[in-house]
């Protein structure tokens, strides 16, 4: 049995999602101080998590609206 899939679409669009220098230092000291304080293993476990999670928003942000309260923060 064979069987075929044909796109009709082009491949999905990637939106670059830019970090800046405190996101990455917040979310390293985040890591070390569960690491340090809890356990290395669910440190590895939620980082990880984190950064599949904003994969899954660089290739879909129309599926992640900005949440209700958003408007209540100045950026």
């Amino acid at each position: 049995v064979y069987v075929f899939f044909f796109h009709d679409t082009a491949p999905p669009e990637i939106y670059p999602l830019s970090y800046t220098a405190l996101f990455r230092s917040e979310m390293e000291a985040a890591f070390r101080w569960w690491s340090e304080n809890r356990s290395e293993t669910q440190a590895a476990q939620w980082y990880n998590a984190f950064a599949d999670s904003l994969e899954l928003l660089q290739n879909n942000p129309e599926k992640y609206p900005l949440s209700p309260e958003n408007k209540s923060f100045s950026y």
